[in-house]
């Protein structure tokens, strides 16, 4: 019985490991985070619109959505295709099945964001399922999920 909740901890990327956090790619990923947003606000300045701050809103986008959102794309669907052959083949790092979920991830989007930030979240979901796959566990995902959204917040909070 333990042997196979492991096995389930493993497929859905429940195992933690330090690792990614003694790599630079980690880092790289999360400098990104401000300066596409900066990028964004820059470039799109009419689709940044200021919101009210709230503790809600802030424990929803920054714990509650990286969370379930992680552990449902990169952790359920991400981890279960990662194992058939087909969707395990890569390009540059970048898998089948990360791409077949970031296209669900921001197609789900569509569903509460306007078109152009449902499409913006297509790159960073790319980046969240690139460390899936690498460190085979959802923490660096969430974790730059959680940051990216952070930022997100803050620059919505500050206009």
């Amino acid at each position: 019985m333990r042997k196979d909740i492991r096995v389930f901890a493993v497929e859905l990327g429940l195992i933690f490991s330090m690792t990614f956090l003694k790599q630079v790619p980690f880092y790289i990923a999360m400098i990104l985070a401000p300066i596409t947003l900066a990028v964004g606000w820059i470039a799109f300045p009419n689709v940044f619109t200021p919101m009210s701050f709230t503790w809600a809103g802030v424990l929803l986008m920054v714990v509650w959505q990286p969370f379930i959102e992680e552990l449902l794309f990169r952790g359920i669907i991400q981890g279960q295709l990662i194992q058939r052959v087909w969707f395990s083949v890569s390009w540059w790092g970048i898998s089948r099945s990360n791409v077949i979920v970031s296209l669900l991830f921001t197609a789900v989007h569509f569903l509460y964001h306007p078109p152009l930030w449902a499409l913006a979240v297509f790159l960073p979901s790319l980046v969240f399922g690139w460390f899936r796959d690498r460190y085979r566990q959802i923490y660096p995902g969430m974790f730059l999920h959680a940051f990216y959204n952070g930022c997100f917040l803050f620059l919505m909070f500050s206009l």
